[in-house]
């Protein structure tokens, strides 16, 4: 079980990580978002398939931070 902790805690944090080099690149490729324009704003991220894509996968990943936790040492799960 060991093994698998640490393994799940490796798939983790390759999805986040991926996730959120995908969305940064995603909203770069973007017209400047505005907090002034709310509804704009994420009109136009959700528009944009790569960033909904990514946006998917995070919770994914999280999950399986999560299961990692119940299978392996807290310390070696944030260490990956």
């Amino acid at each position: 079980m060991f093994w698998l902790g640490l393994s799940l805690a490796l798939v983790s944090a390759v999805a986040v990580n991926w996730a959120y080099a995908k969305e940064h690149d995603a909203a770069a490729a973007l017209p400047p978002l505005s907090l002034r324009e709310p509804v704009r704003s994420v009109r136009l991220l959700l528009g944009t398939r790569a960033w909904v894509a990514a946006f998917g996968v995070e919770p994914f990943g999280f999950l399986l931070y999560v299961a990692a936790l119940r299978l392996a040492p807290l310390a070696l799960v944030q260490a990956v």
